[in-house]
């Protein structure tokens, strides 16, 4: 009698869950259009995406997308590097408690370690073929391309196999890696996606901060002063342009000064919050923004 009830209870469930209207919408992602009403995000955490600065904007264009999202829509994710890591084991109801807790999982999203997308692939469709009957799916793949773990030339047949759903594969590549293009493009292709080349992503940097350390003190001036006369080196320039007129010099230590100490003009964005700089500056990396 008691298998009886759960099995009613679960059907009830299942038939409750299933009868969700489900609204696919034309999601933007890196400014590209995703139609879709099921979005599972399978992303690269290894250790290139960290050291070319693009985990920063991974982060926020993820955010962005989780935002966008309903309840009449389903979602996972999941994060690869040399291993792998699900944010939920199963697929999820797209309701504001879900989606929060999704965004606090990514902003803990570190980097390192190789780039197995195989196991993260196969892990990623694991989820999305355990959900309930719902309708289109896409899996959203994004990476720099360098799949640099013994076996990597079976990686896209591995994912192929395991998507006997036959959900569409996006492929997202970011980074200064065109070179990767091939295995990425053979990934959509065989799992009837799209590819799309982002490219360099802007990093994140906060204006007047040349230490990285996130806080704006008199140490930046004096970073700043060494740089100028050459006794310091930056991986982030524009950091150290702090009134972004596109030019270093003592001029930007003495509006930092100025701004610190005889209330001056604030440095203009991105400040007082990390954000991206122009079009026409970029950071090779920046450890200064969360």
């Amino acid at each position: 009698m008691r298998n009886l009830v759960r099995a009613t209870i679960v059907t009830c469930l299942l038939s409750t869950t299933s009868a969700l209207p489900a609204q696919p919408i034309q999601l933007d992602f890196f400014g590209e259009q995703v139609y879709a009403a099921q979005f599972y995000w399978c992303f690269d955490t290894s250790g290139s995406i960290g050291s070319s600065g693009q985990l920063t904007p991974l982060k926020a264009e993820l955010i962005a997308a989780l935002q966008q999202l309903t309840p009449a829509h389903r979602f996972g994710m999941v994060q690869f590097s040399s291993g792998f890591q699900k944010f939920s084991p199963v697929s999820l109801q797209a309701g504001p408690q879900s989606i929060q807790n999704a965004i606090a999982w990514v902003n803990t999203v570190t980097t390192g370690g190789a780039s197995c997308a195989g196991s993260g692939l196969v892990a990623t469709l694991e989820v999305a073929n355990g959900s309930l009957p719902f309708p289109s799916p896409r899996l959203i793949f994004v990476s720099d391309g360098g799949m640099n773990c013994p076996g990597a030339a079976t990686e896209v047949p591995q994912a192929t196999n395991a998507n006997w759903q036959q959900i569409p594969i996006d492929v997202f590549h970011i980074g200064n890696t065109p070179l990767f293009a091939t295995g990425l493009q053979a990934l959509a292709s065989a799992n009837g996606g799209n590819y799309y080349y982002i490219g360099q992503l802007p990093t994140h940097f906060l204006r007047a901060d040349p230490t990285e350390d996130g806080n704006i003190t008199v140490a930046d001036a004096i970073f700043l002063l060494q740089y100028v006369f050459g006794t310091q080196l930056s991986s982030c320039t524009p950091a150290l342009d702090v009134d972004g007129d596109g030019a270093i010099d003592v001029s930007d230590a003495i509006e930092l000064v100025q701004y610190l100490f005889v209330q001056g003009p604030p440095p203009p964005a991105p400040f007082p919050v990390c954000g991206p700089g122009s079009a026409a500056e970029y950071c090779h990396s920046y450890s200064g923004c969360p």
